[in-house]
């Protein structure tokens, strides 16, 4: 009888399963960098881990931004889709974009250089660390993951990108 009511009070420790429709605790808070300005984002940047719901990840990796009359535009061949921050996003402040159509993508960090982003959603459907150069340093690839960790995200949903 003790060994089942301890069983019974661990289980009440759990922050909850990762749903199956998206990849982070929805029980866990998300935060965006609030400090996010959205022209700093201007150029490429590369894909080094991510996550999408369905497995839709960008075929090249690459994306390249600019901004225009207060939207932050995806430039990049071969990965316009409703899942990813690309088309027309407007820059809802906070670090939130929000796009034409479909659910905002949040900055969750960016390092103070511009160098390293990482992006995802409060549902956890899709997720990307992405950096300008295609290596990244392991010092802001750590500093990404505890992001995510703290974020709700499953690291084991993470995936390098190929190259």
């Amino acid at each position: 009888m003790k060994r089942l009511l301890l069983l019974l009070a661990l289980a009440g420790c759990s922050s909850g399963p990762v749903t199956v429709a998206g990849y982070r605790d929805p029980a866990a808070p998300i935060y965006s960098a609030a400090g996010f300005d959205v022209t700093r984002m201007t150029g490429r940047w590369y894909e080094v881990e991510g996550i999408a719901a369905g497995g839709a990840r960008c075929p090249t990796g690459t994306y390249d931004y600019a901004v225009s009359g207060g939207r932050m535009v995806g430039l990049s061949d071969g990965c316009a889709s409703s899942d990813r921050l690309l088309g027309a996003s407007r820059d809802a402040g906070q670090g939130r974009l929000q796009p034409e159509t479909g659910e905002a993508a949040w900055v969750l960090w960016v390092d103070e250089s511009y160098r390293t982003a990482v992006i995802g959603t409060p549902s956890g459907r899709f997720g990307y660390v992405l950096n300008r150069a295609p290596a990244i340093p392991a010092d802001r690839l750590r500093a990404a993951h505890e992001i995510l960790e703290f974020n709700g995200y499953s690291l084991a949903a993470f995936s390098p990108f190929p190259r």
